[in-house]
């Protein structure tokens, strides 16, 4: 039987952006002229299938090895495992898709980010809490304009842990019964492929959990504050900042005006 696959160290942002109450939309090349809504773009994943069918067979010869009577077949094992990658970036693509083609309020009064701010100060020690078993640090990195950063510094854990706190315990258990079945089954080179595979899926999971748990603690504690978390990869960050700081900055100029 192989080693328990371990997640190495890596870190990643949230920037939680606090909302004042919006405006109309306005196009940035007009003063007046009202922004058409963006045509939600719809993902074709044809040229995923084939990937997906030869994952999804190995999935479905593991199970039927270890678990014939397992109730979720793997097509459906398969469909959770890309759950979290698939949808993880659509939000902060959409934000920056907004920042760049509309105008909105999203200047937030002082008062309003102190309380935010004192929100998430009392958050973080929850959220290490509510992630243990991970060995996580939260650190405020920055604050300027209505956005403050969060820096997450993951110093690396057991797989299974990560995925038994961000995806639950019955898909933790499907990717033991899967890499069971591989081993079985003899395949060092799919059982290498699938741990590869899925490594991001997992990185991604705890930063989409982090951002949910963050969110709704806030909400609990200040209920009227509109917030909103936009978590980046370390490679990502930086342009993503640069971009809503300037942003920010027109919209604050535009207010003077």
């Amino acid at each position: 039987m192989s080693e328990t696959q371990q997640v190495p160290k890596y870190s990643f942002y949230l920037n939680v952006v606090v909302i004042d109450t919006p405006a109309p939309a306005l196009s940035l090349d007009s003063d007046a002229t009202p922004v058409k809504k963006e045509p939600e773009l719809i993902h074709d994943d044809d040229d995923d299938n084939d990937d997906d069918k030869e994952a999804e067979k190995k999935i479905k010869d593991s199970l039927a090895i270890m678990s014939p009577s397992l109730k979720l077949s793997g097509k459906a094992m398969w469909a959770s495992l890309k759950q979290s990658s698939d949808s993880f970036g659509q939000k902060a693509s959409a934000f920056n898709d907004n920042l760049s083609k509309k105008t909105q309020s999203f200047i937030a009064s002082k008062t309003m980010m102190a309380r935010a701010s004192a929100a998430v100060k009392e958050i973080i020690p929850e959220l290490l809490e509510d992630m243990n078993g991970i060995d996580i640090a939260i650190t405020k990195r920055f604050q300027q304009a209505n956005v403050f950063v969060l820096e997450v510094d993951m110093k690396g854990c057991c797989m299974i842990e990560l995925i038994k706190k961000t995806r639950g315990e019955e898909v933790a258990h499907l990717y033991e019964q899967v890499k069971m079945g591989m081993e079985l089954l003899g395949t060092e080179k799919a059982i290498k492929s699938f741990e590869h595979e899925f490594l991001p899926k997992a990185r991604h999971g705890l930063m989409e959990k982090l951002s949910s748990l963050l969110l709704d603690k806030i909400k609990v504690r200040e209920s009227d504050l509109a917030v909103e978390c936009i978590t980046l990869e370390d490679q990502e960050e930086a342009r993503w900042l640069y971009t809503f700081l300037e942003f920010s900055q027109q919209m604050k100029n535009q207010k003077a005006i």
